[in-house]
């Protein structure tokens, strides 16, 4: 029994240890398996540089000290406890160490709070509530992160803030916030390092907004007595002392979120290994907000939970496989899926309009073969009412590659319908190479869909699944 309890430990360990680092292949980053040869596309291979639960500021040593925003506070003596602030973001995280006098705190009261403000678009054109940090020059306020640092036992806890957007006027005062999102520990970490050192982080792919520019401004205060939990305070009420308080800290960030047309690739190499991918992992494409579409291969089995949140640019998805994935619904939050479109292969067409999550987008379409095409040049005739030609012009269109048929000839493509200025519809005329003894049906064995009818002295091409139209330049 013990021999089979280490092999299947053994095992576990073996699977745990075979997925690497998230590795950048292309455009996308990938969560690679070893031992089954497979691939998960990642949430842009993201690995967070700091720690917050180690009691330790020393991950901060390993940073890019050009990239850490620090400020030591004026000495005020009403906002006497925030001494120093350092601030560090990148496209995925804000992290922040809160230096703090235990000495100027007073005796703990329930729900002592910590405020964020944030100009999240670095404009002066939106938000409000620029005088609680007296600094008119610095830029509005847009969002605000309201939680309790201690309890009401006087006991350090891990910040779990709620979050709000500015609902007043610009430029305006007073306490005009609007909630988004409720108590949430999964967008904030924080810990005490002893009883001076605050260190948090703020996962900013998470927070629901969308106006965030390449740089922002970021400021706290530290409120003492916040009565409840639930109650916002009016602003220098007696019920909300502010102990601790900074001007906005400027900060610049990195962004290089996966934008406009995304294909993934059915397998990816690395180091000389192939990989096939098979998932999409959790929050893989979180709030890439300029995502336009995503071609999806067949070699896909798995799409993870909210791997498109929050992707409201996203027009269509091109999904290969001939069975849908199942999937929660929360794929696809804060996106109006009647406004998308779907392209499927054509088997799969009712399955998928059957599907749950699936069938909600607006359009379901089935995937067409792509036209293989060549130039050619016309020479094009207007006449006028009374049949006069009025001029003509040479121009190139891009014809559909004729199939090969053994035993007949490509002649010519020929006009069915239409004009120039709307769309012509055109078909295959064909001779036989051998006219005495063809057939006056004739199926292409390469595609048992088209036929040769013949026509005279000639044979017309049909194609059941296909009609062949040019406007301007476009074949389809």
């Amino acid at each position: 029994m013990r021999n089979k309890l280490f092999s299947l430990l053994f095992a576990v360990m073996a699977s745990i240890s075979s997925l690497s680092a998230s590795v950048k292949i292309g455009d996308l980053y990938y969560n690679l398996d070893a031992i089954n040869s497979t691939a998960e596309v990642a949430d842009n291979g993201y690995t967070n540089p700091i720690s917050v639960n180690d009691q330790s500021l020393a991950d901060w040593d390993l940073l890019d000290q050009t990239k850490i925003a620090e400020a030591v506070l004026p000495q005020n003596p009403l906002f006497s406890a925030l001494k120093k602030i350092r601030v560090y973001a990148d496209e995925n995280y804000i992290h922040y160490v809160l230096f703090i006098d235990p000495a100027e705190l007073p005796s703990h009261t329930p729900y002592d709070a910590l405020h964020i403000y944030l100009n999240a678009d670095n404009s002066d054109e939106t938000g409000g509530f620029w005088d609680l940090f007296d600094a008119p020059d610095q830029g509005n306020t847009d969002l605000m992160f309201e939680g309790a640092i201690w309890n009401d036992e006087g006991e350090h806890i891990s910040y779990a803030p709620y979050v709000s957007y500015w609902s007043g006027e610009l430029n305006g005062e007073g306490w005009y916030w609007t909630p988004i999102m409720g108590v949430s520990s999964e967008i904030s970490a924080s810990q005490f390092i002893g009883d001076s050192i605050i260190e948090g982080q703020l996962v900013k792919k998470l927070i629901p907004w969308e106006n965030w520019s390449d740089a922002f401004e970021i400021g706290f205060d530290i409120q003492q007595n916040w009565e409840s939990a639930g109650l916002l305070p009016q602003n220098d009420s007696p019920d909300g002392e502010r102990i601790g308080r900074s001007k906005k800290l400027h900060v610049d960030f990195p962004q290089s979120l996966p934008s406009g047309d995304i294909i993934i690739p059915a397998s990816v190499e690395h180091e000389e290994v192939t990989y096939n991918v098979t998932s999409i992992g959790n929050k893989a494409f979180i709030r890439c907000a300029d995502l336009t579409s995503i071609a999806i291969p067949n070699s896909v089995v798995n799409i993870g939970d909210e791997a498109f949140v929050g992707c409201n640019s996203l027009v269509s998805i091109t999904d290969l496989a001939t069975e849908p994935q199942t999937i929660n619904a929360n794929v696809f939050t804060d996106i109006d899926l009647s406004a998308c479109t779907l392209y499927v292969p054509a088997e799969s067409l009712e399955t998928f309009k059957a599907a749950d999550v699936w069938k909600d987008f607006g359009s379901i379409l089935p995937i067409e073969d792509p036209i293989e095409t060549e130039e050619e040049e016309f020479n094009i005739v207007y006449k006028g009412d009374d049949n006069k030609q009025i001029y003509s012009e040479i121009i190139t269109l891009h014809l559909p590659v004729a199939p090969k048929i053994e035993g007949f000839t490509f002649i010519k493509w020929q006009i069915v319908a239409g004009d120039l200025k709307d769309e012509i519809v055109i078909q295959a005329v064909y001779e036989a190479d051998e006219p005495s003894s063809a057939p006056s049906v004739v199926t292409n064995p390469s595609n048992p869909a088209q036929k040769l009818i013949r026509n005279g002295s000639v044979y017309i091409l049909t194609d059941d699944s296909r009609t062949y139209t040019l406007t301007g330049q476009e074949v389809r």
